[in-house]
């Protein structure tokens, strides 16, 4: 059994994450924590880029932990507390991209509990890799209304586009659906 909430107009960004690289430190193991759960967005109607209103921001899932607060899923541009190391961030980043119908992600239940760390370059900010615990959590999924309308964007000779539009002055538009971790059971969440 799925579980699936809707959304209708009318509501704002409560919160988006952004994204800035694949970069990581490499010194601290990473613990296997469960077998991934998949996180999916439908859009019912219209047309939406999934991510924020910045450049460099095509984040659109944000997972808030049994306390109510958003945590980091992954280390990206960001030292591990074993390494305390300074981590070099891609100067390139990922841009919004459409939603033809959905996009889908996974989380393996992994989170890096965020830090600061003493090293040779001083006083740095960090990561440390652990599991999440069993509790009920809250799945945060955005969209931004595109300015493009219809396939956003496709084009006949190349297919469709990867990259995407935000409607200027659109708000993003997010739904939260609560899950049990760990689970196996996909959490969709629908924009109509």
């Amino acid at each position: 059994m799925r579980k699936t909430w809707a959304l209708g107009a009318g509501l704002g960004l409560v919160g988006m994450v952004a994204a800035c690289g694949a970069a990581t430190s490499s010194g601290e193991s990473v613990p296997t924590c469960e077998a991934p759960l998949t996180f999916e967005l439908r859009v019912e109607s219209g047309s939406y880029c999934a991510g924020g209103q910045k450049a460099c921001d095509a984040e659109w899932l944000t997972i808030l932990g049994p306390d109510g607060q958003p945590f980091a899923r992954d280390n990206t541009c960001n030292t591990s507390c074993g390494d305390c190391a300074p981590v070099r961030c891609p100067g390139s980043c990922i841009q919004p991209v459409p939603i033809a119908d959905k996009v889908t992600r996974a989380w393996d239940g992994r989170l890096f509990a965020q830090s600061t760390c003493n090293g040779s370059a001083g006083t740095l900010s960090c990561g440390a890799a652990k599991c999440a615990p069993k509790g009920r959590y809250t799945a945060r999924m955005c969209a931004s209304p595109s300015a493009t309308v219809g396939d956003a964007g496709a084009d006949a000779a190349s297919g469709p586009s990867t990259q995407c539009t935000i409607a200027q002055g659109a708000q993003p538009k997010c739904v939260d659906v609560q899950f049990d971790w760990p689970s196996t059971t996909p959490v969709v969440g629908t924009l109509r």
